[in-house]
């Protein structure tokens, strides 16, 4: 059983490490799917034991488990593949798990159309009913330049602030924003 473990661990730790090292583009597959889908049957189906990630963590603490405590403990023989067992179980199971969580709460650094709307933005050419300008919003860090458009009877000039109010087609439509504030105040 010695024998087993040591392969056990030796196997086990280097996929580890060459999924450690390896870079994004290249995925161990197990089971079918996408690189997407690589821990499982279907995306919807959560099923650890058809993932690669699972047993390799697995065999990893069964192996290095299994040795300590055949050479560090006065434990019956009997008795250290159950627990090298178990707690390859519980470590392929815990790593599957949190990657499955930590999949599912990824963040989207992209922007949307949810994020432009509600924005504050600069006019850069102006902009009138029925003559599109141009407006530029800073949106996640990016600055982004965008056709606009606007329903209101006065201008909005350059250098104005304005509030995008809905993307149609990929344009913008905004109204005065700096015209909002003085209204406000007054």
């Amino acid at each position: 059983m010695l024998t087993f473990y040591i392969i056990s661990a030796i196997v086990g730790g280097i996929l580890i490490l060459a999924s450690a090292f390896a870079s994004d583009d290249h995925h161990f597959h197990f089971g079918g799917g996408d690189s997407h889908d690589a821990d499982g049957i279907h995306a919807d189906v959560y099923i650890p034991f058809f993932s690669l990630r699972f047993w390799t963590y697995f065999f990893t603490f069964f192996g290095v488990t299994g040795l300590s405590l055949t050479n560090f403990t006065t434990l019956a023989a009997g008795l250290v593949p159950w627990l090298a067992g178990a707690t390859g179980l519980v470590s392929g199971l815990l790593v599957f798990f949190s990657m499955m969580a930590l999949r599912r709460n990824e963040v989207d650094s992209s922007v949307s159309q949810e994020d432009i709307v509600g924005s504050e933005a600069k006019v850069l050419l102006s902009i009138s009913e029925g003559k599109p300008g141009k407006i530029r919003c800073a949106i996640k860090g990016e600055l982004l330049d965008l056709v606009a458009f606007t329903s209101e009877k006065s201008p909005i000039e350059v250098g104005a602030r304005a509030l995008v109010v809905s993307i149609q087609n990929g344009n913008a439509e905004v109204v005065s924003l700096t015209a909002m504030l003085e209204e406000g105040r007054s």
